[in-house]
Formats: C-alpha cells, sequence, structure tokens
C-alpha cells in the first residue's frame, strides 16, 4: 500500500470504543475543525499534556495537541490500522469537501504562505510556484501551481496530502466510510448528534479559515480544466458536479490586496517558528540521551 497513504491515515485516524465510531480526517476538508470538535468531546479535563508543535497559529496547533491528549484513540503501525478499518460493527466516518474549494485553499495556505510542515514537499518548486503580488496575478499562479501538479509524475504530484485527490485518502471504494459534506456541516452535527442521542455533542466551530479565501474569479479556465482531470475520481465518488464551479466569496480588490501584503511577513514568521520547534526537539532529544 502507498506509505504516504498509510502514514496520512495512522495520523488523522481516531477510533473511539464508546460510541463505535471511526473518524478519519481528510486535510483541508474541515479537519482542523473535526479534530477541535473531537477533542472538545474526549479529552479529559482538557488535558493539555505539554508537546512541541510547528504549527503556525493557535487553530492549527490542534494538529499536535490531540495526539499528545488522546492516544488511546489512535494507531501505531499499518497492520493496526487495517485491522480497524476492516470492522464492520462500527459506524465509520469522513468529511469531504468539493475539489474546486479544497485544492485552492491547499494552495493559499500551505504553498502561498509555504507553512512550515510542508517544507519538504515545497523544496525545489519555489521558481514554479511564485507568490501572487497582487490581486490580477493571483489566477495566473494558482494556474502555475496546477500546471505543476499536471506535469510531474504521481509519487511527486500527490506526496503532499492537502492536495491528494480525497478518494486516496480514503482508500475509496475499498474501505466504506459515511461522508459527510464540508458544505452541510450543521446538517452533518444533526445526525451525528442523533446517534447519541444521550450525550451532547460540542458544535463544530469555524477554524483555519484561509488567509485567502476561495472565489471562482480566481479560477481561469485552464484551472477549471486542470482540476477536473487532476481530481475526477473526486467529483464522482462523492457527488460534486465538475461543470458546477462553486462561486465562493469574492472580496474587493483593497481586501485581496492587503491579503496579498502579508504573505512575506507570515513566510518570514513561519520560517521562525519552524526553527524554533526544530530547535525544541533536538533539546528534547538531547535531553532523553539521544544524539
Amino acid at each position: 500500500m502507498d506509505r504516504a497513504v498509510v502514514s496520512h491515515l495512522i495520523y488523522g485516524s481516531f477510533f473511539l470504543d464508546r460510541p463505535r465510531w471511526q473518524i478519519v480526517s481528510v486535510p483541508k476538508a474541515a479537519c482542523t475543525a473535526v479534530k477541535w470538535w473531537l477533542w472538545e468531546w474526549q479529552a479529559p479535563h482538557r488535558l493539555n499534556r505539554p508537546f512541541i508543535s510547528a504549527e503556525t497559529t493557535p487553530d492549527l496547533v490542534i494538529h499536535d495537541r490531540i495526539r499528545a491528549d488522546l492516544p488511546m484513540y489512535q494507531v501505531a503501525s499499518e497492520r493496526e490500522l487495517m485491522q480497524r478499518l476492516g470492522q464492520e460493527d462500527c459506524f465509520r466516518f469522513a468529511f469531504v469537501r468539493n475539489p474546486y474549494s479544497r485544492i485552492f485553499s491547499s494552495w493559499s495556505s500551505k504553498v502561498v504562505l509555504t507553512e512550515p510542515s510542508q517544507t519538504n514537499d515545497l523544496a525545489g518548486l519555489e521558481r514554479f510556484l511564485p507568490a501572487p503580488g497582487h490581486p490580477e496575478s493571483i489566477a495566473p499562479a494558482f494556474e502555475r501551481f496546477l500546471e505543476y501538479l499536471a506535469s510531474v509524475q504521481d509519487d511527486v504530484r500527490w506526496r503532499n496530502s492537502h492536495w491528494r485527490p480525497q478518494t486516496h485518502l480514503l482508500l475509496w471504494p475499498r474501505v466504506k466510510f459515511h461522508i459527510y459534506r464540508v458544505e452541510a456541516m450543521a446538517s452533518a452535527w444533526q445526525h451525528l448528534q442523533s446517534l447519541v442521542p444521550d450525550t451532547v455533542l460540542p458544535p463544530f466551530r469555524r477554524v483555519n479559515e484561509s488567509f485567502l479565501p476561495y472565489s471562482a474569479s480566481f479560477l481561469s479556465g485552464r484551472s477549471r480544466t486542470l482540476i477536473k482531470t487532476l481530481y475526477a475520481n473526486d467529483f464522482a465518488a462523492f457527488a460534486y458536479d465538475p461543470d458546477t464551479v462553486p462561486s465562493g466569496r469574492d472580496l474587493p480588490d483593497e481586501a485581496v490586496a492587503q491579503a496579498l501584503a502579508i504573505i512575506e511577513p507570515v513566510r518570514a514568521r513561519n520560517r521562525r517558528i519552524w526553527e524554533i520547534a526544530n530547535d525544541a526537539r533536538l533539546l528534547m532529544l538531547r535531553n532523553r540521551g539521544v544524539q
């Protein structure tokens, strides 16, 4: 099995005993909101165990916090993972997102801002992925990123889970899931609450919104064609119409220009956070006697 997919599933899957639920988070499909929801529901007394994180915002820290506080709901090996995913006496679910908005959000938050956790996947790509400098440059910059994905082999194209097809990440259709859509979070919560009527579930909170919200105006005709091709299986599997492009959220040019102006300062901050996190990890290893 693809090692990158296995690593993603080990990192992003949670297996509850009461209720017998299996939850697989999909990057850029409300994964941050789902993890905060699970942590607020299941973390006893908000443990807040110590951990090291290179995540760059308080919202994103949940990706490391939940692993520190809820290890009992996670697996450590491919064998255990596949055993769990093969169980039939459980409710297994995941959230998916429209491929148009998902890939744009991945590009704007991970590539443009060079999140530290994506550093290895972005190394050497800078000349292909220049940051947009003004509102009119967003569409062509995004198109260049898609052209890059379309031009390389699968092992390079899909090595980052944030833009890997959702069907890959969920082992679809090999593993069966109840699928919820990010575009209908309220109805998803209502359905989940109906399954555990004796429990009061916390709400899904809106967290980790991209600095540059998705808008159909940022998609050129070529970008739309590339997305249809790259994510054809996602459109088909999760019943998203590839010929219907969601409108998204339009911002005035002034607001877009203000958003673009923060790119370089945020990139510099992100690099410094990555350095601090690496230093902290090295110090921890030395304190444990590991050279």
